[in-house]
């Protein structure tokens, strides 16, 4: 099972570190039946887990993985779902097979977006070629949205109709959208212990969305592409402790026990992202796992 896959967001959402996080967050525990692995990965998406994990065991807090230029980011996942009563040999994993292109966030996007064709320069414009191509060829889009940080939200929301405009409505095929609301460790950092279930048992993910983007794009989305499936959840690179608080240092922007005395053997026992699969797994197979379909009102 092939899924093409672009992954959007302003500025800072988070694009590039929830696909750095994805080798750490297959290793991690699973707490249901489901199962994922690493089959596969080409040179420079190794490179880039290889570099966010070690940066992560050896600081506490993710590099600096900020997108300037159109990469290509491949890999395959194994997703296995064991069954709840063993009847003989399990079936074998879908094989999803990820071509994932992760581009500059809104800041970069928007400088082009508003630029008149006759003005932009050669690369500007071969980057915007190339984005606009994956968008045409796409079966599946991810969305990252920080709601910690409305101004960069409220960029995406207007510049991305303006990039489907660009793309051609009638050219785009993505039969599933995740909305993925990133950094949530942050956005329920002074909640405390009762953190991760305030997030499940109480804040809806749509509701949250549509406080900072209005439901009009949405719903705008929906009309151009109403075959495709909308799905929106929490996700964070950082997670959650078992006590149910963030794993989060507002003032070092890292793993709650990073700082000067910062111990890497708290991060192998305690490191474990939160949501971050999702996406990906709904992309590649229709499971929402913790994703909630929503419908923008009409």
């Amino acid at each position: 099972m092939s899924s093409k896959t672009i992954i959007l967001g302003s500025s800072g959402a988070g694009k590039t570190s929830l696909v750095a996080a994805i080798q750490a967050a297959a290793q991690a525990p699973s707490p249901d039946r489901i199962r994922v692995a690493v089959i596969d990965a080409s040179e420079p998406t190794n490179l880039l887990w290889t570099k966010f994990n070690s940066m992560v065991l050896k600081s506490g807090a993710c590099p600096q993985v900020a997108t300037e230029n159109v990469q290509g980011i491949d890999f395959i996942l194994g997703v296995e779902k064991r069954p709840l009563i063993s009847l003989g040999s399990s079936p074998p994993p879908t094989r999803a097979v990820f071509q994932l292109l992760d581009v500059p966030g809104g800041m970069v996007l928007g400088d082009i977006l508003e630029a008149s064709e006759q003005s932009l320069q050669p690369f500007q414009q071969e980057m915007l070629d190339k984005i606009l191509e994956h968008m045409r060829t796409a079966s599946s889009a991810i969305i990252c949205v920080n709601i910690n940080e409305s101004r960069a939200a409220n960029n995406l929301f207007i510049y991305l109709p303006n990039l489907i405009l660009r793309a051609g409505i009638d050219s785009l095929r993505w039969s599933r959208v995740a909305v993925i609301l990133t950094r949530c460790d942050e956005f329920v950092l002074k909640t405390g212990q009762g953190a991760v279930r305030l997030l499940e048992d109480q804040m809806d993910p749509a509701t949250q969305l549509f406080k900072y983007s209005g439901e009009s794009v949405w719903r705008q989305l929906r009309q151009q592409m109403p075959e495709a499936e909308f799905a929106v959840g929490w996700s964070s690179i950082y997670g959650f402790l078992p006590d149910g608080s963030a794993n989060y240092n507002s003032e070092t922007q890292g793993l709650l026990a990073s700082g000067p005395s910062y111990d890497p053997r708290h991060t192998r026992d305690n490191w474990q992202p939160y949501n971050v699969l999702d996406p990906f797994i709904f992309c590649a197979t229709g499971d929402r796992r913790s994703l909630k379909r929503f419908k923008p009102k009409a």
